[in-house]
């Protein structure tokens, strides 16, 4: 069982020292002196009690073939993963894995009445579990803060929510390029509006002028040719 211990501690402290770790790094040390390790008379280790003791990453499963296990209690750590089996662990009647980070679905041989074990206390609260929560565990079972779901309902949400975010995305794009058009057509029929009466008053203006000269020049030739008749 040293060995297991061995490798629980050193897959559960590489993202940092526990908090206490009392003889856990003593090679000479007995194990029921390892802090949060209780023995019956027997030795035989028969709760694991670590609970807010920084413990971070998965949880080996080699961990749960140190069967005369009563109680398991590593509530409030970053414990990652799935929930590994236990259902071998006949005398396990405390299991305590809330508030940590555990994922996946709560494994079917918890309160399955066709295990014969006598567990009897399950808190796994306040990790993102999913899945159908046995009736005796306290409080309830949460998916990223939310009412559990099953994975493809989660998937289905997902799905939804990615599927909305692109629609909306994709109008808000179409209402910026009309109005990005409507405002570029609007200054080009502007632009041709006064080109157009820019031409059209210059042509104007033109054809005055010319007119203008064109009398002139032959009022001009008349009152002449007036005198010279005279």
């Amino acid at each position: 069982w040293r060995d297991i211990l061995i490798e629980f501690y050193n897959g559960t402290s590489l993202g940092g020292p526990w908090v206490s770790s009392s003889n856990w790094t003593d090679v000479n040390a007995p194990l029921c002196s390892w802090n949060g390790i209780y023995c019956d008379a027997n030795g035989d280790i028969i709760k694991i009690v670590l609970q807010n003791n920084n413990l971070q990453g998965t949880l080996p499963s080699s961990l749960f073939n140190i069967l005369p296990l009563v109680d398991i209690i590593l509530s409030h750590n970053q414990l990652s993963g799935p929930i590994p089996d236990m259902s071998h662990l006949t005398n396990l009647v405390t299991l305590s894995f809330d508030h940590n980070l555990f994922t996946g679905t709560i494994p079917a041989w918890i309160g399955s009445a066709s295990n014969d074990y006598a567990l009897s206390i399950c808190n796994l609260n306040n990790n993102l579990l999913c899945g159908p929560y046995p009736s005796f565990c306290t409080s309830l079972c949460t998916c990223d803060g939310q009412n559990c779901m099953s994975t493809t309902t989660a998937a289905a949400a997902m799905a939804a929510t990615t599927t909305s975010n692109y629609v909306s995305t994709t109008q808000s794009l179409n209402s910026a390029t009309t109005s990005a058009l409507n405002s570029i057509t609007t200054s080009a029929l502007n632009l041709a509006t006064t080109t157009a009466l820019n031409s059209a008053t210059s042509s104007s203006a033109l054809k005055s002028a010319m007119t203008s000269t064109a009398l002139h020049s032959a009022s001009t030739t008349a009152l002449h040719h007036a005198a010279t008749t005279s």
